[in-house]
């Protein structure tokens, strides 16, 4: 009785560690692709630095919420390309605050790497 308890034993122990390496294994790549596809909140995180690299005071830009505001909008266009429309206040070179509306494509080149298309100020 005692060795075929020692054998039951094991056979769960056994079986719970395979379990857990199939497990760990089998989700791997799914979650690794999952967190290096690109996202909307991505792709206009990406294009607020590019269009911070063309303003006077950076440090100074103040976006609006997306769930606020109307004018504020990300597509997802062909290709792994993104388009976002909104705008940004943000300083001038006179420490005026000014409203600056922009449209901003883009594109999501892989391992989290992107790559601007276009920009529009206005």
């Amino acid at each position: 009785m005692i060795f075929s308890r020692k054998i039951k034993l094991n056979l769960i122990t056994i079986s719970i560690l395979v379990l857990f390496v199939f497990l760990a294994v089998g989700s791997s790549p799914e979650s690794e692709n999952k967190i290096n596809e690109p996202t909307k909140t991505t792709a206009a995180y990406r294009a607020r630095e590019y269009l911070e690299q063309r303003l006077t005071a950076p440090l100074t830009a103040d976006y609006p919420f997306w769930s606020e505001d109307k004018d504020t909008a990300v597509k997802e266009l062909e290709n792994n390309k993104f388009g976002y429309r909104s705008y940004v206040h943000s300083e001038n070179a006179f420490g005026v605050e000014m409203r600056t509306d922009f449209y901003i494509v883009v594109k999501y080149i892989g391992n989290e790497n992107w790559r601007l298309v276009s920009i529009d100020t206005w």
